[in-house]
């Protein structure tokens, strides 16, 4: 167990500085490009990550849960990727003009040839990342996860402020990628073979059929905002539902990426040895209510200082569409492990089954919603994320015998907290004047919910102060050490 906490602090420390980097990042693009020029990319990122979803196949997912992973086998996991990967690239390009024509945007056209290329250099690291994810290698990962994030940032900066509009945000991602793939190929692991092969594809396929389906419904539900509102309404419109989209997604970016990155390599472990999986994901799941659902509390009673603070006046549009996303969110954080769960058991078509449903949820809920207003869009959201929190624990239960109690007692758990976080910045919400410094504001409200919620944290006796206390302990000794 010491090793898996070791390995998430890691994880946690790297999406910590890659969401600092993203932000300030973002803060920045925010005041050099306009919300059309922000919306244009997205639209063509998601694009682009339709294609992405079936590169990728759920290869990563598959050498590290492979009880059995021969030299063939991963030599077969990169022959499949780089034939994969090279179809998606060329499709990409070839639909560069179809979609600036539907999309009655020309800019879509270039930035797509561009985000294209971006296609044939993946493979070369993604199967190397995804062996030293089994090997619990979370350092050399971290560091490769940073500098990509940090190289794609100041160049996106630099462009931007040259003039290049959003194609600064296409060059930057060949950037970003160019990075990671030169990372992985200074840090891959010794016995990582060079030469591809495909004797084992079937082997594969018969694994990753139903996760690459399960990803690309993943996606698509994931982006139904960006693909439904590019057409019915404006590019400002994806931009204003995207950045308070982002905005609410902070969590899923730092917590819940560290945490995912260590899950499944510990539940497929876990599953290897034949022990149960429910307790283990009861207890992450107790622990993740116990920040997620205070953090969200607190990030929609601050929406206005928050967006004021991050991306400047030009987007204030967003404020009340974050505050309504920020319950889509909290519900969505009691489902992070879900998938997880349903990899290690090798239970991927259950999977896909989930994400089916959810795409026909999203879109039948989402596309006449944007009909409506963008504050609409966001209420679709919500009911779309508890109707989908029904889906999955039902199959939970079902797989791992999780129950409908055990998801109270994972609320009731995180209540105190919630209350203890929420109630200062409430009040001072209240009394604080709303021509202030939104800075300062910022601070204030983030001081005082800190101090309710570990208050109330060591009032309810949560689990999470367990955690904390060994966390502390550590620390000490290692200043000990040091003294």
């Amino acid at each position: 167990m010491s090793g898996i906490r070791s390995a998430f602090l890691i994880a946690f420390a790297s999406s910590n500085a890659v969401m600092a980097i993203t932000f300030v990042n973002s803060m920045i693009l925010a005041r050099l490009l306009t919300p059309a020029e922000i919306g244009v990319f997205s639209v063509a990122y998601v694009i682009t990550g339709l294609l992405r979803t079936l590169r990728e196949m759920g290869l990563g997912s598959y050498i590290v849960q492979e009880t059995e992973l021969t030299e063939l086998r991963l030599r077969s996991a990169f022959g499949v990727s780089l034939l994969v990967s090279s179809c998606g690239g060329v499709l990409v390009m070839a639909l560069a003009g179809p979609a600036a024509q539907f999309y009655r945007e020309p800019g879509l056209s270039p930035v797509l040839l561009l985000l294209g290329l971006n296609f044939f250099l993946v493979p070369f690291g993604a199967t190397s990342m995804s062996l030293m994810r089994r090997q619990l290698r979370f350092k050399a990962l971290a560091l490769i996860d940073t500098s990509s994030t940090l190289m794609a940032a100041i160049t996106a900066v630099v462009l931007a402020s040259l003039g290049f509009s959003f194609m600064s945000l296409a060059w930057a991602s060949l950037v970003g990628t160019l990075t990671s793939v030169l990372g992985v190929v200074l840090c891959r692991p010794a016995n990582l073979p060079w030469a591809p092969a495909l004797r084992e594809w079937r082997r594969i396929w018969g694994f990753c059929s139903y996760l690459s389906v399960s990803s690309l419904l993943n996606f698509i539900s994931y982006s139904a905002a960006d693909l439904v509102l590019g057409r019915l309404m404006s590019m400002s419109a994806v931009a204003y539902f995207n950045r308070a989209f982002g905005t609410a997604g902070l969590f899923s970016q730092v917590m819940a990426r560290a945490i995912q990155q260590v899950s499944l390599p510990y539940f497929a472990e876990q599953n290897r040895r034949g022990e149960d999986l429910r307790p283990a994901f009861v207890q992450a799941t107790t622990l993740l209510g116990g920040v997620a659902l205070p953090f969200f509390a607190v990030l929609a009673i601050s929406a206005d200082p928050v967006i004021r603070t991050l991306f400047g006046q030009q987007w204030l549009s967003a404020i009340p569409i974050l505050q309504v996303l920020c319950l889509a969110a909290a519900c969505d954080s009691l489902n992070y492990l879900s998938n997880q769960v349903f990899t290690a058991k090798g239970q991927v078509r259950t999977q896909m089954q989930i994400d089916s449903w959810g795409l026909l949820i999203k879109f039948g809920l989402v596309i006449p919603a944007a009909l409506h207003s963008l504050a609409a869009v966001a209420w679709a959201f919500v009911l779309s994320s508890v109707l989908m929190t029904v889906l999955r624990q039902r199959a939970l239960y079902t797989i791992i015998a999780v129950r409908w109690t055990d998801l109270a007692r994972v609320l009731h758990s995180a209540l105190l907290p919630t209350l203890g976080a929420a109630l200062g910045p409430t009040l001072l919400v209240m009394l604080l004047p709303a021509s202030g410094p939104a800075v300062l504001e910022l601070l204030a409200l983030g001081c005082v919910a800190t101090l309710g919620w570990l208050a109330c944290l060591y009032l309810g006796r949560h689990p999470l102060r367990a955690e904390l206390g060994k966390l502390l302990g550590k620390w000490r000794k290692r200043d000990g050490k040091q003294l």
